[in-house]
C-alpha cells in the first residue's frame, strides 16, 4: 500500500512519543477492508523510522459462541473488555494484561501483557466505537470498495452468505451514521491517497 501523506501520519506520531511514552492507533473500517493488511503495513513503515510497534488485532476479543448472535454481528466483539483489560490499563501507565483468544477451542487459553510504550496498533471492525475512541491518539478509517471487500471475505471463508448477509447489515447500520471523513483522523482510501483532516 502506498502512503501519499505518511509524512503527515509519522510527524504526528513523533510529536505524541515526544510528550509521552506512548501512541495508540486504532485501525477502523468494514469487514475485508484490508485492516490487517495495513496494519501490518503501519508496522512495517514505523520500523524503517526506528520506531517500535505492537499491532493487537480485535479477533482477540470476541465473545465465546454461547455470548454470540446466531448470524455474526458487531455486538460479538466485547469492546468493553477492550476498555477494561487493554485500553484503560495502557492510558493509566500500567500493563495491559489480556486473554486471548482461541477460535479452535472457543476459548480463551493464552494471555499477553503489554508495556505502556512505543507504538501500539489495535485493528478490528468497529475498532474505534465511540465507548472507546477517546483511548486513541489516532484513529484511520480504511476505505475499500464493497465489491473487492466481498471477494475478499468470499475467499477467506469466514462466512456463510447468510451470515455475511447479516453481517453487512450491522456494518452498513453502523458506519452509513458516521460521517467517516470527520469521525477519523485519517481515511485511507485503497487506490487513493492517506488524508488528514483539513489536507486536501
Amino acid at each position: 500500500m502506498d502512503l501519499t501523506h505518511k509524512s503527515s501520519l509519522l510527524s504526528k506520531v513523533k510529536n505524541l512519543l515526544d510528550n509521552n511514552e506512548l501512541c495508540l492507533i486504532g485501525v477502523d473500517g468494514f469487514c475485508g477492508a484490508g485492516k490487517t493488511t495495513f496494519a501490518k503495513f503501519l508496522q512495517n513503515f514505523f520500523s524503517k523510522n526506528s520506531l517500535k510497534s505492537t499491532i493487537i488485532h480485535l479477533d482477540n476479543f470476541i465473545k465465546e459462541k454461547k455470548y454470540r448472535s446466531i448470524y455474526a454481528t458487531l455486538h460479538d466483539y466485547d469492546i468493553l473488555r477492550v476498555k477494561k483489560e487493554l485500553l484503560l490499563p495502557l492510558r493509566d501507565g500500567q500493563v495491559a494484561n489480556f486473554r486471548l483468544y482461541d477460535w479452535d477451542s472457543d476459548s480463551f487459553k493464552d494471555s499477553i501483557s503489554l508495556k505502556p510504550k512505543d507504538i501500539i496498533i489495535v485493528e478490528g471492525v468497529n475498532l474505534c466505537d465511540k465507548e472507546i475512541k477517546k483511548f486513541f491518539d489516532i484513529c484511520i478509517f480504511i476505505n475499500t470498495k464493497k465489491e473487492l471487500r466481498e471477494k475478499r471475505v468470499a475467499l477467506r471463508g469466514d462466512f456463510t452468505k447468510e451470515e455475511f448477509r447479516h453481517w453487512s447489515r450491522s456494518e452498513k447500520d453502523l458506519f452509513n451514521n458516521r460521517d467517516i471523513e470527520k469521525y477519523y483522523d485519517f481515511v485511507y482510501n485503497s487506490s487513493e491517497k492517506l488524508k488528514m483532516k483539513g489536507e486536501g
